[in-house]
């Protein structure tokens, strides 16, 4: 005997309509990794780049310094007593930068890569030149940083003793050049005194703008430099 089957009746409604897929619980689309949903998250952005600017600014400073042979340049110190620290010296991109060393103890990655730390001592002084910036306008008695080595410290620290740093502006001629370059200090004008508007002047805070870098930005440094060979056209000279 025949078995009769039963037809499939489908409906003028759901032909050629496909199926709503209704997912389970758990099974939602995932945002992908390297996206972001929502004003939130660019809020928390513009945030951290503020944040980021402000620490870079903190962090900016001008520093004195002879660029050729046979400039000169006159300072006045604003404080008796220099910070004393150790730096590395780092091609970056293909620049020569001193960056503070915070001890091997302390986990200085430079150090750890091998990288030779050297003494310098640092002020804030008054840059009695005149320069004119991008715009035209002239500047004189700029705050600059002073940093010098332990061939220029015993220098500077013999007029300290013999006048005090705050008494007298002190000259200041660069000879030679490269790692070949020495300088000579000398007092200008016999004795002299800041004057009272120089004394509250602002000043950097020197343990912030000459800070170690943080471990993320030294390992970017390390990946992009070289350790001092010698060569004379380092851009720092050993004073």
């Amino acid at each position: 005997m025949a078995i009769r089957r039963k037809k499939k009746v489908v409906s003028k409604k759901s032909a050629g309509v496909k199926k709503k897929v209704t997912r389970k619980k758990g099974t939602e689309a995932r945002t992908p990794s390297w996206m972001g949903v929502g004003a939130e998250t660019a809020r928390e952005e513009i945030k951290r780049q503020e944040r980021e600017y402000e620490e870079r600014s903190q962090k900016y400073y001008r520093e004195f310094f002879l660029v050729n042979d046979g400039d000169v340049g006159v300072i006045a110190f604003l404080h008796e007593e220099p910070i004393t620290y150790y730096v590395h010296r780092v091609k970056v991109n293909g620049k020569w930068k001193m960056v503070t060393c915070k001890g091997e103890a302390n986990g200085c990655l430079h150090c750890a890569a091998g990288l030779k730390a050297s003494f310098r001592a640092a002020w804030n002084v008054i840059d009695r030149r005149t320069y004119t910036d991008r715009n035209g306008k002239k500047h004189r008695n700029t705050v600059k940083v002073y940093s010098v080595g332990t061939l220029a410290f015993p220098k500077i620290d013999k007029i300290a003793q013999k006048y005090g740093l705050l008494n007298v502006d002190v000259e200041i001629t660069r000879h030679g050049k490269g790692t070949k370059t020495e300088y000579s200090y000398l007092p200008e004008g016999g004795r002299r005194k800041l004057s009272q508007k120089e004394r509250l002047v602002e000043q950097y805070d020197l343990a912030t703008v000459l800070a170690p870098p943080s471990d993320d930005e030294a390992r970017a440094m390390l990946n992009m430099s070289r350790v001092d060979d010698g060569d004379d056209s380092f851009g720092y000279d050993d004073d």
